[in-house]
């Protein structure tokens, strides 16, 4: 299913059905045949245009694993992680210093939450 569009490298361009060429920030050159082109907007109104091409190159073969050489990691609090075999990785020092901190600031919000409840209460009276 043919697209109609094209891409000028030169201008900075890309050239869309029913609407004039729209200036883009290529980030790179590409070499082959135009698939396809999605256009996407995000929320704050920025558009992104995704175009595949094909290029003709072979995709690389998927590469054999065995049981045996599979490890699973389960990521914690405790430890780093904790590997299938049984190994332990250990946090890094500064864990348990910024876990203190974040201790210190929690106590301190809490406090400050309580002035600000009893002067919201006086200044209502």
């Amino acid at each position: 299913m043919p697209q109609h569009y094209s891409v000028d490298f030169e201008n900075n361009t890309v050239k869309l059905p029913k609407i004039e060429p729209i200036k883009a920030v290529l980030h790179r050159k590409f070499e082959g045949e135009l698939k396809t082109a999605t256009v996407s907007r995000t929320c704050k109104g920025c558009y992104y245009i995704s175009i595949l091409v094909e290029d003709g190159n072979e995709l690389p073969e998927k590469q054999s694993f065995s049981e045996s050489t599979t490890v699973g990691i389960d990521v914690s609090i405790k430890d780093f992680a904790v590997l299938s075999t049984g190994e332990k990785v250990e946090n890094p020092k500064y864990l348990k210093t910024l876990l203190k901190g974040s201790k210190y600031y929690r106590k301190e919000f809490q406090e400050n939450r309580k002035v600000q409840r009893t002067e919201k209460k006086l200044n209502k009276d």
